[in-house]
């Protein structure tokens, strides 16, 4: 009876923060009262069910589901020796049913999964391990048993025969070209819509905005560039701007006071918050704004009195610059969706402004990183540095991990073992923010290994088993073993380290070598051409009026054309391969990573506050139109 209960009562909280008139009934159980009010929805969530009822008690429940009131009367009987003993959890019931739910603390904290991490790099070993065996054990074997003799044979019959080689080799060849075509064709269409104002309907009331800017000793002019951009969105005067600063930052207070004389009277609200370390927290993005989400609950709720689902919270790097229409594709994004309110909302990462200064393989990276993200038009994506959720989501999901340092993956995650919704769970916004890149090779290997430390979300979803169910479990270890581990750790290249892979080519004829080489180049400069054309189009219709960002000389351009191949090749192994593995072997003696702030400057910006101007003019419509 009480494991019913509270499976209805958890289900309630789907609609936490929607404002109600309701009157409960609750009687003697000192855990709930009575109480007749009109009040948000959401405080009722943070009531718990009684533990130790009488026999005579009984339970009010009220449920909303879409506007119906439906008040839930049933006894709580005492628990009985029978009952115990049913209570007790077999090995069966851990692997099929979930614990019973606590609400927005539910998930565990990220703290509670580093007993996993040490054994993080076991599944990488077995990986190579495997291949390994495969290469000097069954390659030789079948070699030597006349298996890729046969292949070949077969291989060879089937280019003898004009129709098989269309329908086996043809034929999917030519159908994958035709659907990456259209992702590429979609994803360019989606990008160009994303520069434009959006209608937004006039029958839905409007968000309230507000944007978290993490800070840490972050230079002033950086910190000036990304409220200017927000100052002089379409939506500005709807506006929250929270400036998180951490209390052990000496520069925050003048930062601050600088930042408000300038801008305060250009947002609804414009306010820091100074986060101080607790015990059990890391120093990072995550716990700083974990603590200026909460601020900003009491501030927009409390004092403003807003809906928490009428407020989309927009978390950003210090470095972040805005198009002038991002809000108003935030928002519109948000009121296509049939219910928007329970979304994550990801803008693809861009960090082109100052791209020129890099070092060329930080150059190289870069560029497949930010093509990865926005050239994605059918495929998931987990949120990057720069994503949006409204407060109520945030509330619900109980902020960020403050023991966390992959915070923005990680709010993927949560949102997805809260919701249920799997990949759907994050809706695209298709609006660029531009960022800055890491400039040097050694600041971008800082920087990877903070970037690859997100392997600590495999010990997480392990974390998540005994609360969330099967089918919604597994789906989440596969996305994040495949996001991060797949393909990363033991990419297929591997092979040729091995001798008798070789043995086995050389050991082809001619033709097949030919073959088999040829379909490798053509899928090399197919995307070699691919990623030209891409870059081409941002900076000819996407970037091009965006004069915040640093030219590229044609020399650049000409480095680009003719070294990318390699170059983001040795860059991937580099920023990606070799820096989890550096993670993987760290994880196994620390259960935490030093947070480095990557390094930034406004430099070669020649002045960003009056390029925005000039940006705001040709994008924003005249009044009257």
């Amino acid at each position: 009876m009480l494991t019913a209960l509270s499976n209805r009562f958890s289900k309630s909280s789907n609609f936490n923060g929607l404002k109600k008139s309701f009157s409960t009934s609750t009687l003697d159980t000192g855990n709930l009262t009575s109480s007749s009010s009109s009040s948000s929805l959401g405080n009722s969530l943070d009531a718990t069910l009684p533990t130790s009822p009488s026999s005579s008690s009984s339970l009010s429940i009220v449920s909303l589901e879409e506007g119906n009131l439906l008040l839930l009367q049933e006894p709580l009987v005492a628990p009985s020796s029978t009952t115990k003993q049913q209570s007790t959890v077999s090995w069966l019931d851990f692997l099929l049913d979930p614990s019973i739910s606590r609400g927005r603390h539910s998930i565990p904290l990220q703290s509670q999964a580093r007993p996993y991490l040490k054994y993080l790099i076991v599944a990488p070993l077995l990986s190579l391990a495997s291949m390994t065996f495969f290469s000097l054990y069954w390659v030789p074997l079948l070699l030597n048993n006349g298996a890729f003799d046969y292949l070949e044979d077969q291989f060879d019959a089937l280019l003898k025969n004009n129709t098989l080689t269309w329908v086996l080799l043809g034929l999917p060849i030519a159908a994958s070209i035709v659907a990456d075509l259209a992702n590429e064709g979609t994803a360019c269409l989606l990008l160009l819509r994303g520069r434009r104002r959006r209608q937004l309907p006039s029958n839905v009331p409007r968000l309230t905005h507000a944007v978290i800017i993490c800070n840490y000793k972050e230079p002033l002019e950086v910190l000036r560039a990304t409220i200017a951009s927000l100052a002089h969105n379409t939506l500005a005067e709807n506006t929250m701007v929270v400036l998180a600063c951490e209390e052990r930052d000496p520069t925050a207070a003048e930062t601050y006071r600088a930042l408000e004389l300038e801008f305060s009277t250009k947002f609804k609200a414009f306010f820091c918050t100074s986060h101080k370390l607790m015990e059990g927290e890391v120093i990072g993005k995550s716990s700083n704004e974990n603590y200026a989400c909460q601020e900003l609950y009491k501030v927009a709720c409390q004092e403003y009195g807003l809906d928490p689902f009428q407020v989309m919270v927009t978390t950003c790097d210090a470095d972040s610059l805005f198009d002038t229409v991002y809000l108003e594709q935030l928002e519109a994004e948000f009121c296509r969706m049939p219910d928007g309110r329970r979304f994550l909302y990801n803008a693809p990462i861009n960090t082109y402004r100052n791209l020129p200064e890099c070092n060329w393989l930080v150059r190289a990276f870069e560029v497949q990183r930010c093509h990865y993200e926005s050239f994605a038009a059918t495929s998931f994506r987990p949120t990057q540095s720069n994503y949006s959720l409204t407060l109520g989501m945030a509330h619900e999901i109980n902020y960020w991990d403050p023991s966390n340092t992959s915070e923005d993956f990680h709010t993927t995650l949560k949102i997805m073992a809260t919701t249920g919704k799997g990949d759907a769970a994050v809706v695209k916004v298709w609006s660029l923010i531009l960022n800055d890149s890491v400039t040097s090779f050694h600041d971008r290997w800082i920087q990877a290994k903070r970037h690859m430390w997100g392997i600590e979300e495999v010990a997480f979803v392990a974390s998540l088993f005994p609360v969330v169910r099967l089918p919604i479990w597994t789906a989440m270890m596969g996305r994040v073993v495949g996001q991060m581990f797949i393909g990363v750790c033991t990419p297929a290249f591997i092979y040729l380290a091995f001798a008798p892979v070789w043995r086995v080519f050389f050991s082809l004829r001619v033709e097949t070598q030919c073959w088999m080489v040829g379909l490798i180049a053509a899928k090399i400069i197919y995307q070699w051409i691919k990623t030209i054309l891409r870059e081409m189009f941002l900076y000819r219709f996407i970037l091009n009026d965006r004069e915040l960002m640093m030219e590229r000389s044609w020399g650049e351009w000409l480095q680009l054309i003719l070294s990318f191949p390699l170059t983001s090749k040795i860059g991937s192994i580099i920023f990606s391969t070799l820096a989890t593995w550096r993670m993987l072997i760290h994880a196994v003696f620390h259960e935490t990573l030093a947070y480095v702030t990557a390094p930034k400057a406004l430099s070669g910006s020649g002045g960003i506050p009056s390029i925005i101007h000039h940006q705001r003019d040709q994008q924003q419509p005249k009044k009257g139109k």
